[in-house]
């Protein structure tokens, strides 16, 4: 039988004594949220808060009662009422309520462990999210810190390769050559962690506008061409051919998002093709990546754009794409192959839920791998 049924079968006939039987406690109470009835084990409840509490008011007792259990009964859910503060006590109940036609039948149970657990929960949650977002932004502030000296060691070990205190001997020469490299690859990481930095403490100046994307991703090719000419790596770009380019969005941030994917397509691969694509995705495809936002009616694919990325480098295997956008995890890793590969990736996808799309990755080892992402074009 249904709590509706039941409840009208139990009033309607009298029978009041069946409400004993009941393991929750129940109650009646008028319009205003004066007490009408309550059985035992609500008896229980509210006298543990406030003796002789058939003489008070339900809103007496809990913070906004009346209105809760109206929202309880209209809406047919359960609702938490939290006790009063002038009764000395922190406790919680779950209730769900039905309108009589004395007032409102309430069904209740404390659930106050649970809650202030959750509570404790939320309020450690948030603390750790100002721990983290103060990290970060510490880490921001330091950055010139962090990279002046890289960048001095870069500038000298350049200088010296190119002959400014003469020429080097074979075994110099070796060791200068290694500082070289490795304070650039040093700086590179420097560079990335800040970048997600930025991302995890909101620190990223924001200005949406709308302005041509496809001029952005040329720019960011040009950008890459001498870094692909080193490795033998040439690309192609495909445009679909009715697409828009002028959208409305963040063109710095997206210019980030293209720079670090080619970045990351470039370290991959090794004398081989990069092809980017510029595409409509399908309606099909963003619902399954979860983009469309839930109150939106008549969406167009032409609302969105998405981007895609193919590499013919070394790829991923499955255990790397599981964790790509984990680098804490990978740390953990005794083998760990490019840290600042998942740093990138994470900070890339930190900046596209920025944009309101989302990104995911396919790859293959020694066949290459697939960046694709999706983000809104329109102004909403």
């Amino acid at each position: 039988m249904g709590f509706n049924n039941f409840l009208a079968k139990l009033f309607n006939k009298n029978k009041l004594d069946l409400i004993e039987y009941l393991p929750d406690g129940l109650i009646l109470i008028d319009t205003d949220g004066d007490f009408l009835m309550s059985n035992g084990v609500a008896e229980k409840m509210l006298l543990d808060i406030k003796e002789d509490f058939q003489n008070y008011n339900i809103n007496d007792i809990f913070e906004n009662a009346v209105m809760l259990i109206k929202k309880a009964a209209d809406t047919n859910k359960q609702v938490v009422l939290k006790t009063n503060k002038d009764t000395g006590k922190d406790l919680f109940f779950e209730l769900t309520a039905q309108k009589h036609e004395k007032g409102y039948v309430v069904l209740m149970r404390e659930n106050t462990q649970n809650y202030k657990t959750l509570t404790n929960i939320f309020v450690e949650y948030e603390s750790s999210k100002k721990i983290n977002k103060n990290r970060n932004s510490f880490l921001v502030n330091l950055s010139s810190d962090l990279k002046n000296p890289l960048q001095s060691s870069i500038g000298f070990s350049k200088a010296l390769l190119e002959g400014l205190c003469g020429n080097l001997d074979e075994k110099t020469e070796k060791y200068i050559k290694i500082i070289h490299k490795n304070s650039n690859e040093l700086l590179y990481l420097i560079d990335k962690l800040i970048e997600l930095s930025k991302t995890e403490a909101n620190l990223l100046a924001l200005n949406f506008q709308y302005f041509d994307c496809i001029d952005i991703l040329r720019e960011c090719l040009k950008n890459k061409e001498f870094l692909m000419e080193e490795k033998n790596i040439k690309y192609n770009l495909n445009i679909q051919d009715d697409i828009k380019r002028t959208i409305y969005s963040e063109d710095e941030v997206l210019k980030l998002i293209i720079d670090d994917i080619l970045d990351c397509a470039i370290r991959l691969t090794k004398d081989g093709n990069i092809d980017v694509n510029v595409k409509y995705p399908d309606i099909e495809l963003l619902e399954e990546m979860n983009i469309i936002p839930q109150e939106s009616e008549n969406i167009s694919e032409k609302g969105y754009l998405m981007f895609e990325f193919k590499d013919t480098g070394f790829g991923l295997t499955q255990e790397e794409l599981d964790n790509i956008f984990e680098p804490y995890i990978e740390v953990e890793r005794p083998n760990k192959k490019d840290i600042s590969n998942s740093i990138t990736f994470l900070t890339v996808k930190n900046m596209i839920k920025i944009l309101k799309g989302n990104m995911w990755l396919e790859s293959e080892p020694e066949k290459g791998t697939v960046y694709s992402f999706i983000i809104p074009t329109e102004k909403v």
